[in-house]
């Protein structure tokens, strides 16, 4: 039985139609399908319900009850509630901002195989909060993100080979990381590359294929590559 499943029996047919709803954003419908077996000790149940208090219809919105059951989740071994709530503890939207509660909790669900709190975790350690700052720390708990597959987590190890800190400087590897990042969704990892693509770094300088990165990144909202493309317009207009 994984992390995210429960020991205590549930009808699997009342826990999907209550998962479907909530999908569906049908937060009022799902409550009252999810909220016996979320009592009954169903972890799944319970995370659906965080997500129904938190994010669902207004009528039903309520933060104090979304930091409830996403706790209950969390105690009962759900990783990915267990990620979820080191994230409302370490931002403090709607529990209290605990810095040491968060950590706590990131390393609980990556014990768990929960890829986004390795991140998590390793945010914690490479800007030391909560944590005296230890980049080694970090660049371990990267590692493990990409043994799972986390995007975040694989830029991440892409910035430390280009940089050369902690290992050898290595812009073919920082290249691999970046473009893996950027395939699996990563918008810094693809200015990242563009960065590398402009300037010659693991690969052959291509301004035009430098600029097409850029623009992606730009779309998905990323200031480095809005400034980016502003650069190269000016460079371009000076030439003409």
């Amino acid at each position: 039985m994984s992390k995210d499943s429960t020991t205590q029996r549930s009808s699997p047919a009342e826990l999907q139609r209550g998962l479907d709803l909530t999908n569906s954003g049908l937060s009022s419908k799902a409550i009252g399908l999810l909220v016996p077996l979320a009592i009954a000790g169903n972890a799944e149940a319970q995370f659906a319900l965080w997500r129904c208090f938190l994010h669902g219809e207004p009528v039903v919105a309520s933060k104090r009850l979304a930091g409830y059951w996403l706790r209950r989740a969390a105690q009962n071994g759900h990783a990915a509630a267990q990620e979820r709530l080191g994230s409302a503890y370490r931002t403090g939207d709607y529990l209290p901002k605990s810095l040491a509660s968060a950590r706590l909790w990131f390393q609980l669900a990556a014990r768990n195989g929960n890829a986004k709190a390795c991140g998590q975790l390793g945010y914690l350690y490479f800007k030391g909060l909560g944590v005296t700052q230890n980049w080694s720390r970090a660049f371990q708990c990267y590692e493990q993100g990409l043994a799972l597959g986390d995007s975040y987590c694989i830029n991440n190890l892409g910035w430390f080979y280009e940089r050369g800190i902690l290992v050898d400087k290595d812009y073919e590897k920082a290249r691999e990381f970046f473009a893996l990042a950027s395939e699996r969704g990563s918008s810094n990892g693809t200015f990242n590359l563009g960065v590398l693509q402009e300037y010659g770094r693991g690969m052959p300088a291509d301004r035009e294929k430098a600029r097409q990165l850029y623009e992606r990144a730009a779309l998905e909202g990323v200031t480095g590559a809005k400034e980016a493309l502003a650069r190269l317009a000016r460079e371009d207009e000076t030439k003409k």
